[in-house]
């Protein structure tokens, strides 16, 4: 997918707190982006709820 794609999704879910985002100390130029708490929490309660 084009760059600017992905930025857009990644600032959306950010914004959403889906995604955290923070800058490489050493390397401004970079950033990292994990799953939230309260996402993981979200996503865990729904496969736990799925039916097998």
């Amino acid at each position: 997918m084009p760059q600017t794609t992905a930025l857009r999704w990644i600032a959306l879910l950010t914004n959403e707190e889906w995604l955290v985002r923070w800058a490489d100390p050493t390397d401004r130029r970079r950033s990292y982006i994990k799953l939230s708490d309260r996402a993981r929490g979200r996503l865990d309660a729904y496969f736990d709820d799925l039916p097998y």
